[in-house]
């Protein structure tokens, strides 16, 4: 099955938008569109006056202070910040051509930023899901892990906008553009290179089954190889010369094999997309049934490996820091051996969710699934952050289920719930 949706499924999400909003279903559908985008662009308008003008928040100050260095005319680098000053240089040109130096003004050239990886989400959502596209855009505008940073001086939005349009150039075939595109997205976020093995077999064909390895074939191969191949080189180089992929605070930086974070991963995970991991987990459970003795042998393996290996284990994740939810749940669910214990299920669930049958292309889940998790494993600290790349695409990529109506409603009540008290400075993410 390739990338492109069926007709049944069309005619499918139109009947379900027909029951949702009835009162829509009679209205032209250019007009229907334009009415659901403004009343996006009301909500998102809410959270940016909810946020706008709070004092920094989390690490909001690090990134202050490098766009505040270059304000001043000091180019050196501040030893808090991790990733190259792209984006910080961005904000400082932008303070300097409008003459205005105030947090509200970079919160608000970020979330500017932040539209860009929203417009570049909806057109790869058409190319994957024309049926559902305005659907799939939504959820994930008020996806809980994304939505609250789309205010916020942050790079992980921006690095996200150029990752997205990378992988739509790659789909339209232009691998100059795409590359250019992955370039920006690795300069504000280095760890983005690897998503270029998923943007290459995108670019050759590969999610659409092995190629044609004939003469022309193997030329356009060549071809679209150049760019990403000087791309690649030219992060070698970097690696070299900075001795490392984090530029700051290398101390807790470290690049780690963290089993931890593929647990926690699956834990937020069956949280975001319990519709899908609910269907999977039918369609699994049927299967076993049908041999159980050999699934009860390997979970109960998994079961093991996952009590010896899901804890904390550095210091940004350790209670002291209760202001973090996530540390808050990392706490609750490594620390007590009964809520350890059942804190199984969900994650045994996201595995299922995310690793079997809610792909509509079972070629591009063999790339994305293990990309996944090789971009998860080397970070030493815990924290969501790192999966809005796969989780973002997995929202492209997914099938679509039977509760997309409620998990919608839920992610716009979580996303509100969030926003308003990281304004209250009550917690952050």
């Amino acid at each position: 099955m390739g990338i492109e949706s069926s007709e049944a499924e069309k005619q499918h999400m139109n009947m379900r938008f027909n029951r949702l909003f009835p009162y829509l279903a009679s209205i032209n559908a250019h007009y229907r569109s334009l009415g659901i985008w403004f009343a996006i662009g009301l909500v998102i308008t809410a959270g940016f006056l909810l946020l706008g003008n709070a004092p920094p928040i989390a690490d909001e100050g690090f990134h202050v202070y490098q766009i505040q260095l270059f304000l001043n005319g000091n180019y050196s680098l501040s030893p808090a910040i991790t990733v190259p000053p792209v984006y910080h240089a961005i904000l400082a040109a932008v303070f300097k051509l409008i003459g205005i130096d105030a947090i509200i003004v970079a919160r608000f050239i970020s979330f500017l930023g932040s539209l860009g990886c929203i417009y570049a989400f909806n057109l790869l959502a058409k190319r994957i899901s024309p049926e559902d596209s305005h659907l799939r855009t939504v959820q994930f505008i008020f996806l809980p892990i994304v939505f609250p940073f789309l205010f916020l001086i942050y790079t992980d939005i921006w690095a996200l906008a150029a990752l997205l349009l990378s992988i739509e150039r790659a789909m339209a075939q232009r691998a100059w553009q795409s590359s250019l595109a992955l370039a920006l997205a690795v300069a504000m976020r280095p760890p983005n290179i690897l998503w270029g093995l998923l943007i290459f077999a995108i670019l050759i064909g590969l999610h659409r089954g092995p190629p044609h390895l004939d003469r022309n074939c193997i030329s356009k191969h060549f071809r679209a190889a150049i760019p990403f191949t000087l791309l690649l080189g030219a992060f070698s180089i970097f690696l070299i010369l900075n001795h490392g992929v984090s530029l700051g605070d290398r101390e807790h930086q470290r690049l780690a094999f963290n089993i931890s974070n593929v647990w926690f991963y699956l834990l937020v995970f069956c949280g975001l997309f319990w519709p899908n991991c609910l269907a999977s987990s039918k369609i699994l459970f049927a299967r076993i049934t049908q041999k159980p003795i050999p699934w009860t042998a390997g979970t109960s393996f998994v079961f093991g490996f996952y009590l010896l290996t899901y804890h904390i284990s550095h210091q940004y994740n350790q209670p002291s820091l209760w202001f973090y939810l996530r540390n808050r749940l990392l706490y609750l669910t490594t620390n007590f051996s009964a809520i350890k214990a059942i804190t199984f299920l969900p994650i045994g669930a996201g595995a299922i969710g995310f690793s079997l049958y809610s792909f509509k292309n079972q070629t591009l889940a063999r790339i994305l699934i293990p990309l996944t998790f090789l971009s998860i494993l080397p970070f030493p600290v815990i924290e969501q952050r790192y999966y809005l790349v796969p989780i973002t695409l997995f929202q492209l990529f997914r099938k679509s289920t039977l509760h997309e109506e409620i998990n919608t409603v839920i992610f716009i009540t979580v996303s509100a719930f969030l926003t308003i008290g990281i304004s209250k400075q009550l917690f952050f993410l």
